[in-house]
């Protein structure tokens, strides 16, 4: 009769344990914010105001048959419900260990009041269930397997972090996984992403990886070189959507057993070069949209292009580089013009947008007969030649053809809509040529003076006008024409290019130089020489007993004649330098030790490179431009309207205080170049 009642209660106690372990199948941690991903340390911190803590969900080493996983929260707060860990099975943790107190797994477990609190878990060893292990874990940071933990005998880890949004790096080192057939969807939809490490997960069992990454937005590069994909038949989808990665090296992945690559590479928008082993597709069935909308991809050679076994529907669908080549910006402007001022503000332009990751093309000049010829080393199409993809000449009853070739035109900087300097050019300027499904932006332009156009012009040029996205300008002037005459009321006023341009893109081409001086020297950048001039540079150079080097803009032709308007008599240390390409007369501003100048760019030079300088006022070649520049850096008072001033302001060449106006020029360049970063989205 004892053993009778003795086996129902073991009976009872079987059937209830049995019930409590398939009901208690999740373990779930309520009620827990997400630690932002910095500070993860060794060990735990505080704050001085005690708001937060390093809290770390840590399996110390044990025997060693434990993992360290390490996950970070923030301060927990009622009410918010957000699921720590879900889908690890409650048979796999012995014991939790929260704030030195061992607490049961227990499905209707909170912690116990508000706070942060350092987690540690116990694993029952030896897992052999992991599909789906830490499905939705949103508070997942990081987390690094670096020892055996698995059965040996697993062979499926499918979906095993899917929808771990948070999920920032892994490092999955696991040498007990040898079998795993299916990693399918291990990392879909981990948009935090960036550092993975997951050497042995892929190995010669392994069938199936497809969707392994897919939507890992933040992933910009990934090493495949040490994984072992011979006998991997399932590719697809294994990096749609991965938009941040930029390039890929697949020239050790055996695909030799891959049967289906469709949609592989589908939506990696910034994706523009990969290294891929044509030769071994030798069972390959189906590619179909596996570059959909690889939009800057440029170039891949693909040996399986010829075989007509193979799906190749919509393969390169919106991959608008391979399937005609295209800019994402065509610039508009007057970089070919001769004058070192229009040279640099267009470099500026072009290594600004270039540097924000798009494609550029400089569109030639339409008046001129042929294409780029052969000139001397400072001509500005040399020049260019050596820094740019210039276009194809075209005329401009032809220059509607670029929109087959750019899928937005930017004009700018410089006085391009002054209308001396746009009239021959029609309203190529004012990018009539441009079709209404391209986007049309504006960086810097100026009219330079007030506005003096026919009536017919200012109709015609406000039509265009109106057709822009965006429209920025140089100076106040400006501004006001723009609002008033064209009625156009959306315009922002932005620095020159040559700001927002960082100086390394400056150094480059100086240490291209080949001039090796080194005397000390003040600067003379001067666009329109004169006797006064000259003479008055001669004066400085003796009462300071200095040299003076003068720059002279032009073409060599022009070059020698004026350098003959200066009438220079041999007084002083005065040189006019000969032959100066851009990198020279960056060179030649960077290394002075004053300036004087009377040009706007000049100017410009002299503060990128904190010179003491002295300016003179050019009116004629568009004098407001100077206000809109100096006045808000507080350095008016550097210029003049009389040329007298390069002698009567000595104490201006040897010493400016640069502090303030570096305070304030950095808010203008900011603001500019973001503008400029939105226009361009």
């Amino acid at each position: 009769m004892n053993n009778l009642y003795f086996f129902k209660i073991l009976l009872i106690f079987l059937f209830y344990f049995c019930y409590f372990i398939k009901y208690e199948e999740k373990i779930l941690y309520n009620q827990c914010n997400i630690l932002e991903k910095n500070n993860i340390q060794n060990k735990e911190t505080k704050n001085s105001d005690n708001s937060i803590k390093d809290n770390r969900f840590l399996i110390p080493n044990k025997n060693n048959e434990t993992i360290f996983f390490e996950a970070i929260y923030k301060t927990y707060k009622k009410n918010q419900n957000i699921i720590l860990i879900n889908e690890i099975y409650i048979q796999f943790i012995k014991d939790i260990l929260i704030d030195d107190n061992i607490i049961s797994p227990n499905y209707e477990y909170l912690f116990p009041e508000i706070g942060e609190h350092h987690v540690i878990i116990h694993f029952n060893l030896k897992m052999n269930q992991t599909n789906l292990m830490f499905y939705n874990v949103e508070s997942l940071i990081s987390i690094n397997f670096s020892i055996p933990i698995f059965n040996s005998d697993i062979n499926n880890i499918y979906g095993m972090f899917k929808n771990c949004i948070n999920l920032a790096e892994a490092n999955l080192y696991i040498n007990s996984l040898s079998k795993i057939k299916n990693t399918s969807s291990v990392f879909q939809n981990c948009v935090s992403l960036s550092s993975l490490n997951f050497l042995n997960i892929i190995s010669a069992n392994t069938i199936d990886i497809s969707y392994m990454f897919i939507n890992c937005s933040s992933l910009q590069s990934i090493d495949l070189s040490k994984i072992d994909t011979s006998n991997v038949k399932y590719m697809t989808g294994l990096f749609y959507g991965c938009s941040s990665l930029k390039s890929i090296d697949l020239m050790l992945l055996n695909t030799s057993n891959t049967l289906n690559m469709n949609y592989m590479f589908a939506e990696c928008y910034s994706l523009s070069k990969i290294n891929m082993n044509s030769s071994l597709f030798n069972s390959l069935k189906d590619v179909s949209y596996m570059f959909k909308n690889c939009y800057k991809l440029t170039s891949i050679e693909l040996s399986f292009m010829t075989s007509n076994r193979i799906n190749k529907e919509g393969i390169f669908q919106g991959c608008e580089y391979l399937n005609k080549t295209k800019y994402d910006f065509c610039i508009i402007g007057y970089w070919f013009g001769t004058n070192y001022g229009s040279l640099a503000t267009y470099y500026a332009l072009h290594q600004a947008v270039r540097n924000m990751g798009y494609s550029v093309l400089m569109i030639d000049n339409p008046l001129s007969k042929t294409n780029i010829s052969d000139f001397n080393k400072c001509d500005p199409r040399t020049i260019g030649r050596s820094l740019y993809n210039i276009s194809e000449h075209k005329p401009l009853d032809k220059v509607f053809e670029f929109n087959d070739e750019c899928k937005g035109f930017l004009v700018g900087s410089d006085q391009l809509w002054k209308p001396f300097l746009s009239r021959p050019f029609k309203q190529f300027f004012f990018l009539d040529f441009v079709f209404n499904n391209k986007k049309k932006i504006a960086y810097a332009t100026s009219f330079g003076e007030p506005y003096s156009g026919t009536d017919e012009e200012r109709q015609i040029s406000m039509n265009n006008l109106k057709r822009f996205n965006a429209i920025s300008v140089r100076d106040k002037l400006s501004v006001n024409i723009t609002k008033k005459i064209f009625n156009i009321k959306n315009v922002s006023q932005v620095c020159d290019p040559i700001f927002i341009c960082d100086l390394s893109e400056y150094e480059k081409l100086i240490s291209k130089s080949k001039i090796n001086k080194g005397t000390q020297y003040i600067l003379a950048y001067i666009l329109d020489p004169t006797i006064e001039k000259g003479h008055r540079l001669e004066k400085l150079s003796k009462d300071k007993n200095t040299s003076v080097i003068i720059i002279l803009d032009e073409r060599q032709e022009t070059w020698k004649r004026n350098k003959e308007k200066l009438h220079l008599r041999g007084i002083g240390k005065v040189t006019v330098a000969e032959m100066v390409d851009l990198n020279d007369f960056l060179w030649y501003f960077k290394n002075s030790n004053s300036v004087f100048t009377d040009s706007f760019h000049g100017t410009i030079f002299s503060i990128i490179f904190k010179k003491p300088f002295v300016t003179l006022r050019n009116i004629a070649r568009g004098g407001e431009r100077f206000f809109s520049l100096l006045d808000p850096l507080d350095l008016r008072y550097r210029l003049f309207d009389n040329v007298n001033c390069i002698n009567e302001h000595y104490d201006l060449y040897d010493k400016i205080d640069y502090k303030i106006p570096y305070l304030r020029l950095k808010t203008i360049k900011n603001n500019s170049y973001f503008w400029l970063v939105n226009a361009l989205k």
